[in-house]
């Protein structure tokens, strides 16, 4: 098992919503990695070439998904353990 499938495996397990399991920060990262093409001007924006021009770093996009996954389970795993906050009514 990858190290990709083990962190995606303990998220889904701890997310609470369909939308905590994996869709939106995965959608996120691969929306603003893409190759997308500027209507106006023509200029092609490609993750891919910034990725080796700036980062050096061809496996950069895959290493962001990564952290991103991984501060997903972290935050879920932090929260899970928070205690109950109780407040007090006023009324």
């Amino acid at each position: 098992m990858s190290a990709l499938t083990s962190l995606l495996d303990e998220f889904r397990n701890l997310a609470r919503t369909e939308r905590e399991k994996g869709t939106y920060f995965i959608e996120w990262v691969m929306e603003r990695q893409s190759v997308m093409t500027d209507k106006d001007s023509g200029i092609v924006k490609d993750a891919n070439d910034w990725a080796i021009e700036t980062m050096h770093d061809v496996r950069y996009p895959l290493s962001l998904l990564l952290r991103v996954i991984n501060v997903s389970v972290k935050t879920v795993q932090l929260v899970a353990h928070l205690p109950k906050l109780d407040l007090v009514d006023d009324a």
